[in-house]
């Protein structure tokens, strides 16, 4: 049986567990620890899987660069899904087509 490839779960986890009040990130002036960044995705990663998110589903993300983008992708990571990145600069019937192709549960 082979070993899994890290993902960045692992990497994340073993960051975490090293210095967990260390920044990781800085978004202008605001600081957010690992273990904030690790709670607030963990309890949006149980939001996602109560609302229908999980393994081979798919997730519909669409922000603008921000804490707020990292913390869902590391939750819907958590959560065993994937993402579909939509950028909020693409017109309305882009975004449209693109979630209708998509079909993310959430």
């Amino acid at each position: 049986m082979s070993e899994r490839a890290p993902n960045v779960l692992s990497f994340f986890a073993r960051r975490l567990a090293l210095d967990p009040l260390a920044t990781a990130l800085l978004v202008g002036k605001e600081e957010i620890s690992y273990y904030e960044l690790a709670q607030r995705a963990s309890r949006l990663a149980v939001v996602l899987q109560q609302n229908g998110g999980g393994p081979d589903k798919t997730i519909g993300l669409c922000l603008e660069r921000s804490s707020e983008l990292i913390i869902s992708v590391l939750g819907i990571v958590k959560a065993g899904a994937a993402y579909v990145p939509v950028d909020p600069a693409y017109p309305a019937e882009r975004i449209a087509l693109m979630l209708e192709d998509a079909q993310p549960p959430v």
